[in-house]
């Protein structure tokens, strides 16, 4: 047995008893989605929300990194290669 395959057990067996349960979740959560119930529980930023971890109101204001290629102004284009030409 390679020391891959002997971590992976390990871990396999970690995992059976942190969740003795884990196939009898994993079923339930699958007829959930198929029957659509699952809709109605709370979501992860409900939670965080009634914990107080997240902001109620995440405002409209949106900040990103603009994609836009913007073009310098002949004047400073132009100062920028008399500087460099010193």
């Amino acid at each position: 047995m390679s020391a891959e395959d002997f971590e992976s057990w390990q871990e396999t067996i970690e995992v059976m008893r942190e969740f003795p349960n884990l196939d009898k979740d994993i079923t339930r959560v699958d007829r959930a989605v198929e029957s659509g119930e699952y809709k109605k529980w709370t979501t992860l930023d409900g939670l965080l929300k009634e914990y107080g971890y997240v902001l109620a109101d995440k405002g409209k204001n949106k900040y990103h990194v603009s994609t836009k290629n913007r073009t310098r102004g002949k004047k400073a284009a132009r100062q920028n290669s008399k500087s460099l030409s010193k």
